[in-house]
């Protein structure tokens, strides 16, 4: 028998029993379809007030909703051995198109930089998601308002329309009265170069909107009183989903001002419909076709288990958003930046997948879509091909938004390099403007603030912040910053601290409530605090480093004062064996000072190994500063050790021969000096102490040499002068010397 007779006997089958008003039953349509939100609200509301920060619903939500439910579309696409084999090119081309897509767009640093390419990220894509998202979710809301109506047998044509309509409104008008849709939204926008207007803009859409959105549901209350009147009657079951799903997402968007829970809120309500529709089709698909039904047919059997194998499968493809990290963990992305790019790639290559897969696979016209919805028959099976041509152009036209949105990046991106400013700075001014009263404005704003120095603002958006999400560890945070910056050390660990307790696995929180306490003279106190978070996360790298450079404080601090203390943090720096160059060069500089010379020997000796050129700077540095204090001994240790590297720079070559001219060491200086002037020989100050150390040595014709040459070098040069005059007064030519001490006099007064 053939497949079109098996499908048809199935229909006939179908048509012969009384159709149910409802896709699964009373109970299971009011739970999972329709007034999923009486449950939804309360339990995410009392989840972020009690249990978890937004962050980590959010990363959950992301993780077992918004990717999770990708699956069930999946399985049906490539389970369902009919489908596939009407759809296969779609299904084999565009996942590797879309793929090449998502990567271009957000590419691997190491490859952009194999590559050469002029950016790091795009943001086309994103917005280009976001927008088919919002389409994607109201279509699912007026395909399952088809669904009721159909399993009715009312196929009104005006109602249709006007169920469509009222979907579009529902969606458009939360989202325009939601300052918190709009801040993502325009945030993306802005990014791509899209731009920016006048925050009156957002007022004037807000009331077109809300006339439209009057318009539409005057005409469908019309509508109702209409059918009231027919033999089929009215549709409650539909009119409550469309009430459950307009009040749900009004109040994410709108009453409930956490961008973060209003997107959690409705996310698990799409996603569990969603779950539910898929397990309801492929079962009754299972029960016509049986063994045809592909390699997945076995998990839609009547049972218990299988529901929970489908489930499991489910989790486990979430589990990889889950296990790759909280989206706004920074150090993550920066330590693992490659396998970051190519996860979030593979991401957005699922969303698009499961966008466009159930623009065609779900659509209620097509015969074998309805039967197994156990719905009124669909249009015949050769009206539910779009044409070939018709469907290029919607990817042609999808391409060129994207190219264009590509394009405006770039212009936009050039401008702001020319302008000076931060794309950060110029996109999040524009957002205050919009969304004044929004926290995540606030707090980026705060941001801002901090960085430019505008500390008083920045502590009354952070505080504002902090009042309106008090479990937020990011509010708590930037006010937090904004204290220390306002040199309140006290008031700024506390509000460390209570990040800290929202989410304790941000290494940057122990390290900041550790520079607050050192900040207010507790500094064993912030010791204590950092010894403790590395025990709590032995593998951040981050608070091994700022124990460092809490230790390297510490010795300085307590040198003058305490000495017994300096010792003690001295021998605790020894133990962690810092990887910091700098901090390595102040061990050895502290062990010198605490007698232990043998280990700053050998501390100079394996930075030489390293960097022997940055080493010999920073020994001249510190050998200079022991002598300003008066400290022969330690300078002249230093000195040694730098003579001992043979570094070739010519800064520390020049100090060395300096030194060794300060210590009567005139031989030693003539070879230095004379190598220098090898290598330099249009340096003066190099001729002119070859000459000084020639004078001293009493080689009064080859030091004349010198100086006279360091001065058709440098004429205008007082030391060369001075210098010169002494080695001619010493030869008994007064007067030529005369002429040169009037020289400097003349080019000191000029001076």
């Amino acid at each position: 028998m053939s497949q079109a007779t098996d499908t048809d006997t199935a229909s006939d089958k179908a048509a012969a029993r009384p159709r149910s008003p409802w896709i699964i039953s009373p109970a299971w349509d009011l739970a999972y379809i329709v007034a999923t939100p009486l449950a939804i609200v309360p339990i995410v509301v009392w989840l972020e007030q009690a249990v978890f920060t937004p962050t980590q619903i959010l990363l959950f939500v992301t993780s077992f909703a918004t990717l999770a439910h990708h699956l069930p579309g999946f399985m049906r696409a490539y389970g369902d051995r009919e489908l596939f084999r009407r759809f296969r090119w779609r299904f084999l081309l565009v996942p590797p198109l879309a793929s090449l897509t998502a990567i271009a767009f957000l590419p691997p640093p190491s490859l952009a930089d194999q590559w050469n390419l002029p950016y790091r990220s795009l943001d086309g894509l994103e917005l280009a998601l976001l927008l088919w998202g919002t389409w994607h979710g109201l279509m699912q809301t007026f395909g399952f308002m088809r669904i009721y109506d159909m399993k009715r047998g009312a196929d009104d044509a005006r109602t249709a329309r006007l169920d469509f309509w009222l979907c579009v409104m529902l969606f458009v008008a939360g989202f325009a009265f939601s300052d918190a849709r709009v801040f993502g939204l325009m945030n993306v926008a802005w990014r791509t170069g899209v731009p920016i207007v006048d925050p009156q803009w957002l007022v004037a859409s807000r009331y077109v909107v809300g006339a439209l959105t009057a318009i539409v549901v005057s005409a469908y209350i019309l509508d109702i009183l209409r059918q009231s009147r027919s033999q089929r009657g009215i549709s409650w079951i539909k009119i409550a989903l469309a009430a459950s799903t307009g009040a749900l997402y009004w109040f994410s968007g709108r009453l409930s001002t956490n961008l973060v829970i209003g997107i959690a809120m409705f996310e698990i309500f799409h996603a569990v419909q969603y779950y539910a529709i898929v397990w309801v089709y492929n079962r009754r698909l299972a029960e016509r076709v049986g063994e045809r039904f592909g390699l997945l047919g076995f998990l839609f059997r009547q049972r218990w288990s299988m529901l929970g194998l489908y489930l499991a499968a489910i989790a486990a493809y979430g589990s990889i958003r889950f296990f790759s990290g909280a989206p706004d963990d920074v150090d993550l992305i920066t330590r693992h930046a490659d396998w970051i790019a190519l996860i979030t790639a593979a991401f957005n290559t699922s969303t698009l997948l499961h966008f466009y897969f159930d623009g065609f696979i779900w659509k209620v016209s097509d015969r074998q879509t309805a039967a197994n919805l156990d719905v009124a028959d669909g249009v015949s099976l050769a009206d539910r091909f779009v044409p070939g041509a018709i469907h290029a152009t919607k990817w042609a036209a999808f391409a060129a938004g994207l190219g264009l949105l590509v394009w405006l990046q770039f212009r936009q991106t050039a401008s702001t390099k020319a302008s000076g400013e931060t794309e950060d700075a110029r996109v999040f001014a524009a957002l205050a403007r919009w969304t004044p009263n929004l926290p995540e404005a606030q707090l980026q704003t705060a941001r801002l603030a901090i960085d430019s120095g505008n500390l008083d603002a920045a502590l009354t958006l952070a505080q504002q912040a902090v009042a309106l999400r008090p479990r937020a560890h990011e509010a708590h945070a930037v006010l937090g910053d904004a204290l220390l910056f306002s040199h309140q050390p006290n008031e700024a660990a506390e509000s460390f601290r209570r990040a800290l307790a929202l989410d304790a696995t941000r290494w940057r929180y122990h390290a900041k409530l550790a520079e607050s306490l050192r900040d207010a003279d507790r500094l064993d106190e912030a010791l204590d605090v950092v010894r403790t978070a590395i025990q709590r996360l032995p593998d951040e790298p981050g608070l091994r480093d700022e124990l460092t450079s809490m230790l390297v404080y510490a010795v300085n601090d307590a040198k003058r004062r305490d000495a017994a203390a300096s010792r003690r943090y001295y021998e605790e720096l020894r133990r962690i064996e810092p990887r910091d160059f700098r901090t390595r060069f102040r061990l050895g500089q502290f062990a010198y000072e605490h007698g232990d010379f043998e280990f700053a020997a050998q501390t100079i000796r394996e930075l030489a190994a390293e960097r022997p050129e940055v080493l010999a700077a920073n020994l001249v540095s510190i050998a200079e500063d022991a002598k300003r204090r008066g400290d022969g001994v330690a300078s002249q240790w230093y000195y040694q050790q730098l003579q001992e590297l043979n570094v070739q720079d010519f800064g520390p070559r020049f100090q060395l021969g300096l030194y060794r001219h300060e210590r009567g060491d005139f031989e030693i200086a003539v070879d230095v000096f004379r190598s220098l002037a090898a290598d330099r020989p249009d340096e003066p100050k190099t001729r002119m102490m070859l000459g000084v150390a020639l004078l001293e040595l009493g080689r009064l014709d080859d030091a004349e040499a010198a100086l006279r040459h360091a001065l058709t070098l440098a004429p205008n040069d007082a030391d060369i002068h001075y210098n010169l005059a002494r080695l001619l007064d010493r030869t008994g030519r007064s007067n030529e010397a005369q002429e040169h001490m009037n020289e400097v006099r003349r080019i000191d007064s000029g001076q």
